[in-house]
């Protein structure tokens, strides 16, 4: 997650690869790379996402014993702890040797690179001295891979924050000594979050947003994963923790009195460096702003967890004493995760995932089991059963066709199609990822058109036929598009895939043959946080039968 620290203002940062602000040096940085570029493609492309593992450093820190204080190690399998050490010895030049590197990046069609450190040398633990020893090898090394003619390297560095002193002092270093652009730093310093007092971080943030640098927030696991030990899920659920928490330190942590720069600093998200989690993050970052203003207004967490999950025995009745009681601060206080018709009347229809008020999962299944329209992708009488105590309240009845069945749901027409496919029909396929429409985890078919679901009211499918991931395939066979993403495995956590695929889909689908243009203004809408974009790119022009690699 990339952001810079700026002076307090209401409108909007510059979109836009941060690092390529001066446009002579992008240009100069991809003079090397003209004659790979097809006429047809414009710009340089630039790769933000770069580690290099300085393998002469880790020697020296291996008195740290990083295998016993690295959350990503520590909250492991033996087994992951086995596989990643494996993938460490097949893959470790791609992170450590320069020629290696360039001749990937020539096979991808990479202009430039941001290079920065590998996220396991932070080394925070240590004592700060050996700390900025370490970092100060590891910022070397970057500036020599930087320096590299051709300039086909952007350097970030790295600072010992378990010293603020040594960290403002090195970020000085690196940025008017060494030439870098900014600095990666960890979400937390061993496990204190960087807005904590105790850290006394103020200066370093001060002394980022003086120099107008770029910091690289990067996580390395949940530090409190005693649960997410198995499946990996300190990586897959882990990390994406650790950014959502230090995305939004401002609202959880005041700085202390004194660091009044800091109070009006204002951390922003460059929109074309979000990762799936972005309009989260940046929904989450500009409330925490809307908190610093004189009249902003915030109600107890309780009752936000009653607004935002919509649990309590009668969901209608706990909107409206929500909104009595934003009423009575004199705010207006809208319903996040759930519509009303106009007036007031209606009623709420909770979140993905959300359970229904009232609703016994053995009476559920018993409907469904008594509904004679169940062969058929039943849906109404399930659907109502689900809904409890809310099935009484008025519906609008809703026909369409869903993976070749058809399928008659009750609820309110403005409800999401998402949050029908998942909690009335039970189709998991389809995943809640941002809910703004921004990210494409949510994309299904809809008379063969890639739409997004969570922006889809239910009523708009009223006659269509609609195409879920489960509906792809047949029986015991995988969908074209399916089996060539699993053949070259071009999933990652996998979150993001299913709506990938449906998008290729649909071009497959087109009358007109598929294009390189058509393939990636489709997948434009699409956002992947494991950064896994060549191997769903290279999935994508296979089984649409296009050139699968740049020339």
């Amino acid at each position: 997650m990339f952001f810079t620290c700026m002076a307090a203002s209401h409108e909007h940062c510059q979109h836009g690869p941060v690092l390529a602000r001066d446009e002579a040096a992008a240009t100069a940085a991809s003079d090397t790379a003209a004659a790979r570029r097809p006429a047809a493609r414009r710009g340089v492309v630039v790769d933000f996402h770069c580690h290099y593992q300085n393998n002469e450093v880790g020697a020296k820190a291996a008195v740290l014993k990083p295998f016993e204080k690295e959350p990503s190690i520590v909250h492991a399998t033996p087994a992951t702890r086995a596989y990643n050490m494996q993938q460490m010895k097949d893959r470790g030049a791609k992170l450590s040797d320069i020629a290696t590197r360039l001749k990937d990046m020539d096979r991808m069609g990479i202009d430039v690179q941001a290079v920065s450190p590998a996220p396991a040398q932070y080394y925070y633990y240590a004592e700060p001295d050996f700390g900025l020893e370490l970092a100060r090898g590891i910022n070397d090394r970057i500036a020599e891979i930087a320096a590299t003619p051709g300039g086909r390297f952007v350097g970030l560095g790295s600072v010992p924050l378990q010293e603020p002193k040594l960290a403002v002092r090195e970020l000085e270093r690196c940025v008017k000594k060494l030439g870098m652009r900014g600095v990666e730093i960890g979400t937390n310093v061993n496990g204190i979050d960087l807005a904590d007092p105790r850290l006394k971080l103020e200066r370093f943030f001060a002394k980022a947003q003086e120099l107008d640098v770029v910091l690289f927030m990067h996580p390395m696991g949940f530090t409190h994963a005693d649960r997410l030990t198995e499946h990996y899920f300190n990586n897959i659920i882990g990390n994406p923790l650790e950014s959502t928490l230090a995305a939004d330190l401002r609202r959880r942590a005041r700085p202390p009195p004194e660091a009044e720069v800091l109070r009006r600093a204002r951390w922003r998200l460059p929109g074309a460096l979000r990762g799936a989690h972005g309009p989260r993050l940046e929904g989450a970052a500009r409330r925490s702003h809307a908190a610093d203003e004189e009249e902003a207004f915030e109600l107890p967490e309780e009752v936000l967890l009653r607004h935002h999950h919509l649990r309590s025995a009668d969901a209608g009745d706990a909107g409206g004493a929500l909104r009595r009681e934003a009423a009575d601060a004199g705010q207006r206080l809208p319903l996040r995760h759930g519509r009303r018709r106009p007036g007031g009347h209606g009623r709420a229809h909770p979140g993905p995932d959300r359970g229904r008020a009232g609703a016994d999962p053995r009476r559920q299944r018993r409907a469904a089991a008594e509904d004679p329209r169940a062969e058929e992708g039943g849906g109404l009488q399930a659907c109502q059963a689900r809904q409890g105590p809310l099935a009484a309240m008025p519906a609008a009845i809703t026909d369409f066709r869903l993976n070749g069945r058809p399928v008659q749901v009750a609820c309110d027409g403005d409800v999401p199609l998402l949050h029908v496919l998942r909690n009335d029909l039970q189709l998991k396929g389809t995943r809640f990822g941002c809910g703004a429409g921004a990210c494409g985890s949510c994309t299904v078919l809809v008379d063969g058109r890639a739409v997004q679901s969570c922006d889809l009211p239910t009523s708009a499918a009223q006659g269509c036929e609609v195409t879920t991931v489960e509906g792809l395939g047949g029986d015991r066979r995988l969908h074209p598009v399916q089996q060539v993403f699993l053949d070259l495995q071009a999933a990652q956590c996998g979150y993001c895939i299913n709506g990938v695929m449906m998008s290729v889909a649909a071009l497959l689908q087109r009358p007109d043959p598929p294009t390189e243009d058509a393939l990636q203004a489709a997948l434009s809408r699409h956002l992947c946080r494991c950064g896994t974009h060549m191997r769903i790119l290279r999935a994508a022009r296979r089984v649409l039968g296009l050139p699968e690699t740049v020339q």
